[in-house]
C-alpha cells in the first residue's frame, strides 16, 4: 500500500525505499485525502483502501 501512496503523491524519489522505511519515516497530510476516505468525522482514521488524491 505504501508504494501505491508514493505513486499517488508523485514522489518518484521515494520509490526505491523499503516499505518499512516509508512507514516509519514519512507521513501524508490529511489534506491529501478526500473526505470519503476517512472513517470518522475528526479525520484521524483512514479506510483500509484509502489512497491520497
Amino acid at each position: 500500500r505504501s508504494k501505491l501512496w508514493v505513486l499517488a503523491c508523485g514522489r518518484d524519489d521515494l520509490s526505491l525505499k523499503k516499505c518499512i522505511e516509508l512507514c516509519n519515516n514519512y507521513r501524508v497530510c490529511k489534506l491529501h485525502f478526500e473526505n470519503k476516505m476517512f472513517l470518522n468525522y475528526e479525520k484521524t482514521r483512514l479506510q483500509p483502501n484509502a489512497v491520497p488524491s
